[in-house]
């Protein structure tokens, strides 16, 4: 058996990633982050991102901070964009709160 994937399907259980439970990964996709030069446009690389419902868990905690307008999360990138006028902190958190690490890139 290979160690590598082992260790990785250790790390997601124990992080309570949505990949150890695939019964409660949810479909569907993020608003579009807007287009409005006066809105501002968040980039966060996200880690621990590993599939279809992670994305989707992501985008829900994203979209549900006060003062989102829109977020998407790409997986090949582990990028995600969220427009609004919300404070950076405040998406950081609540990606914490669903178990992933981010981080605000300039």
């Amino acid at each position: 058996m290979n160690n590598d994937i082992v260790s990785n399907t250790t790390e997601v259980k124990a992080r309570g990633c949505c990949c150890a439970k695939p019964s409660q990964a949810k479909a569907g996709g993020g608003s579009s982050p807007s287009t409005d030069k006066d809105t501002p446009v968040y980039k966060l690389s996200v880690k621990g991102a590993h599939c279809g419902g992670c994305k989707a868990r992501i985008e829900q905690a994203l979209s549900s901070v006060a003062g989102v307008t829109g977020a998407t999360m790409d997986l090949e990138s582990g990028i995600a964009l969220v427009s609004g006028s919300v404070a950076a902190e405040a998406l950081l958190e609540a990606l914490d709160g669903a178990n992933y690490s981010a981080s605000i890139i300039d």
